[in-house]
């Protein structure tokens, strides 16, 4: 019988060939497939690629992963492989990548201790403009990996541009917010993006008895006050922006 491909870890380059060193890269790409067969372990994986457990570790000792791996789990669990062998782009194909949750960025995806981080092509709204989305991911940006993960989760992590002046001075319009998606619990004067029906807006957040209070930097908004709890309605935290930017004009 023939005997499948391996692939060593994937080098730095986001769409090079599979041919890279072991290590770091064999893990990280291992933890993708983990998480797109959603398997716990290496017992759980095996069963899911219909292998045995010995077979899994086998192939972790040499650092190696079989092609039929990314193939099955791609095939049978709608996972792109291009996100398994790279950690490129979303995570299931034909997610849209630009609604919160559905960007899954791998956060070992490169070389050198460096992070992947996608911007997705959405504009947040910091003024009275609406959300505006047409779905997938504009671009990957680098960061140093042990900075990222000071600021929080990496792999929940997306960059989006701001439209509108109501959090200047401080975030302008086209400037890009860095938000981690898994910090929506509120600490009052934080800044987040948060959902309002299909609107988002980048607001400092102030915590009231039974409401949250959304401020703007620029004093000609006025502060928007949503329920809290059952009477939260469409109102959500998509997550808190951890870091801004803004190119030189």
């Amino acid at each position: 019988m023939k005997k499948p491909a391996e692939h060593p870890a994937p080098s730095g380059s986001q769409h090079g060939s599979p041919q890279g060193q072991a290590g770091a890269n064999f893990d990280a790409t291992y933890r993708r497939l983990l998480q797109g067969a959603s398997a716990a372990n290496d017992s759980e994986l095996a069963r899911a690629l219909g292998i045995t457990p010995q077979s899994v570790k086998g192939s972790k000792d040499k650092g190696k992963i079989p092609s039929s791996w990314i193939t099955k789990i791609s095939k049978e669990n709608e996972v792109s492989a291009d996100w398994l062998l790279y950690g490129v782009g979303a995570m299931k194909r034909g997610a849209a990548g630009a609604a919160a949750g559905q960007v899954v960025p791998d956060d070992e995806a490169m070389a050198g201790g460096l992070v992947l981080v996608p911007k997705v092509k959405a504009r947040l709204s910091a003024g009275g403009g609406s959300f505006e989305t047409n779905g997938g991911v504009s671009g990957l940006f680098a960061f140093r990996a042990q900075w990222i993960r000071s600021k929080g989760k990496a792999g929940q992590m997306v960059l989006m541009e701001v439209a509108g002046d109501s959090m200047e001075p401080v975030i302008c319009d086209n400037d890009t917010v860095l938000i981690d998606q898994s910090q929506t619990e509120v600490l009052s004067g934080k800044v987040y993006a948060v959902g309002i029906d299909e609107t988002v807006v980048i607001k400092r957040v102030d915590v009231a008895p039974g409401k949250l209070l959304l401020k703007s930097e620029n004093k000609d908004y006025a502060p928007i006050e949503v329920p809290v709890g059952e009477d939260a309605g469409s109102v959500r935290i998509i997550g808190r922006v951890v870091w801004w930017c803004r190119e030189a004009r």
